[in-house]
């Protein structure tokens, strides 16, 4: 597809997209100055609860996903989450490939700057096993807070495969699939279990 060339709607420098991208923005440095230029930093920042002081968490008032973080949609149709928009307009463009971690406060919906942090996903997972809410990662078994099996779940299907049950009858008892069983039986996952 032939590439189109445009005039950023901020540097007013030309640029090139294909057709059916929707920027209109040369950079992300022109996404943001363009931000502070107009109302939208205003509208964002009056969704914000800031009135328990500088240091306090900072809620988002509107509009949450499932995870309870905040959303914030422009009205160029774009949705961002809240808390990497107020790290954004407050220390500039995020860089490519980081997240913005809850590093102090662990709370979703906050939006105050401060207890906002850049990192990778590494430096999350690194900061859920530090403070002991980690989910998944180097939590093995039971530990892992999505495992739907227990360690005595893993010897009874280890049992039974070795009983002649077959694998399929298996995954339907414990509501997991044949291929779960067959790396279980095989011993390629829940290595720790005897």
């Amino acid at each position: 597809m032939p590439r189109v060339t445009i005039i950023c709607a901020h540097c007013r420098k030309e640029f090139t997209i294909y057709p059916s991208d929707p920027h209109k923005f040369c950079s992300r440095a022109c996404v943001f100055a363009h931000w502070l230029a107009t109302d939208e930093m205003s509208r964002f920042w009056a969704k914000v609860d800031k009135s328990g002081g500088p240091d306090a968490c900072w809620p988002w008032t509107g509009a949450r996903n499932s995870a309870n973080y905040g959303n914030f949609n422009t009205r160029d149709g774009k949705t961002w989450p809240a808390h990497r928009l107020a790290w954004t307009l407050t220390n500039g463009p995020i860089q490519e490939g980081l997240l913005i971690r809850h590093y102090d406060c662990d709370n979703p919906p906050c939006c105050n700057p401060k207890h906002l942090l850049p990192g990778t996903l590494v430096d999350n997972r690194a900061d859920s096993d530090r403070k002991g809410r980690a989910r998944s990662g180097n939590h093995k078994g039971s530990a892992n807070g999505r495992a739907k099996l227990t360690a005595r779940d893993i010897q009874e299907i280890r049992a039974l495969s070795a009983q002649g049950v077959y694998q399929d009858d298996i995954a339907r008892q414990y509501h997991i699939g044949q291929t779960h069983v067959s790396r279980i039986v095989r011993r390629e996952s829940w290595t720790h279990i005897p």
